[in-house]
């Protein structure tokens, strides 16, 4: 039993790093703002890590610290985009939240028109992990589609 009780504790509770690279965006179309709501879930280790590469200094994300978001916005602002005809949506950071080993990011992007023919390009972490795998949700008008990101393959064309 106490064999087990350790077990459970090593696997569930206990912080350990991850054998998969992942992110999921939620993309859902704002009728009355005619604004595009995102949500990207990544995890807290693989931002750290990035943040500090590109910053040559040591990077830790913590819990209700306002510290590092410009860091956190300027990134995810460079590699998460949607494009009409070469124009890059406008970007609106709205927050952060740090949940255990994830951070979740919110925010905004704004066609000057309504669009609902674009490209998507979501590079988070691909240049980090090979394995990296970005899974985005887009929701327009009940309609659900789902694309993956990946390496050499980190954009799609999105059209409703």
């Amino acid at each position: 039993m106490l064999h087990f009780i350790f077990l459970f504790f090593h696997l569930f509770i206990s912080p350990q790093k991850h054998d998969f690279h992942t992110s999921i965006s939620e993309i859902n179309f704002n009728t009355k703002n005619n604004t595009w709501e995102v949500s990207v879930r990544i995890f807290t280790d693989d931002l750290e890590n990035i943040l500090s590469k590109q910053h040559k200094k040591e990077i830790r994300i913590e819990k209700n610290e306002k510290k590092y978001d410009d860091l956190i916005q300027k990134y995810v602002q460079e590699n998460f985009e949607l494009i009409h005809k070469k124009q890059k949506a406008n970007f609106k950071w709205i927050a952060k939240e740090v949940d255990a080993d994830v951070v979740w990011v919110y925010f905004e992007l704004k066609f000057d028109k309504k669009q609902t023919t674009f490209q998507l390009k979501n590079s988070i972490l691909i240049e980090t992990f090979n394995d990296q795998l970005n899974l985005n949700n887009f929701i327009y008008q009940k309609i659900k589609k789902t694309f993956i990101c990946q390496k050499g393959s980190f954009t799609h064309q999105i059209s409703f």
